[in-house]
């Protein structure tokens, strides 16, 4: 994959999270974040570092849009640290074969959710973490994660279909 395509990616999916998506609330709680699937998508073998500083990147534009104090860069960075972990397995699930882009179109429909909703759920879980955290409302908050997760990855899917190109 190129890197203009890459940064088209990445403006496209920062773009209609900061005018599209930030415009939906449901229940004046629950607004998904597409802007992640940048970090689900980006090719497999990119450098590591590199795949850091791009999660953080999109996060700290989130967060100033969102005016939210860092929550998101901590949130996409962190799973920027943990998705080596998860391709691993995901391409054990493969025999080893090199995943060049974990998207449905390459792993199939049933990996690309169990890999995509693994990552999305815990950005959910760190952000509503950091940004709400209460011992007293910890079931209400886990309702809120699920909720928005499952809304978030939804939204993934939904792109993914629409620009998966067939062959």
């Amino acid at each position: 994959m190129s890197n203009i395509k890459l940064f088209l990616i990445f403006a496209a999916l920062i773009l209609l999270q900061i005018l599209v998506v930030s415009n939906i609330y449901i229940y004046n709680k629950i607004s998904p974040y597409i802007y992640i699937m940048f970090i689900i998508i980006i090719p497999a073998r990119m450098n590591r570092n590199l795949v850091m500083f791009l999660a953080f990147l999109s996060g700290l534009i989130i967060d100033g849009f969102y005016n939210t104090g860092g929550i998101h860069a901590a949130s996409s960075t962190f799973v920027a640290f943990l998705r080596p972990k998860f391709l691993t397995i995901l391409e054990s699930r493969f025999d080893n074969e090199t995943i060049e882009m974990p998207t449905a179109k390459y792993v199939g429909v049933k990996f690309f959710i169990y890999y995509a909703g693994t990552i999305v759920l815990i950005h959910n879980i760190l952000i509503y973490s950091l940004e709400l955290f209460h011992l007293k409302s910890f079931i209400y908050n886990f309702w809120l994660v699920i909720a928005n997760s499952a809304i978030s990855l939804l939204l993934i899917l939904l792109i993914d279909y629409l620009f998966r190109k067939e062959k």
